[in-house]
Order: structure tokens, then sequence, then C-alpha cells
């Protein structure tokens, strides 16, 4: 269970980090967006 529910965990985190990533990719400044 803890191995299963560590891995949604990673993959949450995994996704919240490429959304961000796409984010900054896709504002010029970075700072823009928000």
């Amino acid at each position: 269970m803890s191995l299963i529910q560590s891995n949604k965990t990673a993959r949450l985190v995994f996704f919240l980090v490429s959304v961000l990533a796409g984010l900054a990719l896709a504002a010029p400044s970075g700072a823009g967006t928000f």
C-alpha cells in the first residue's frame, strides 16, 4: 500500500513540476504569467 501511495505522490509531483516548467517556458519573462 505504501509503495503505491508513494508512486501516486511521485506522479503528482512530477505532473506539477512539468506544468510549472511548461508555464516558465511559455512565458518569456517568467513573471508575466503570474
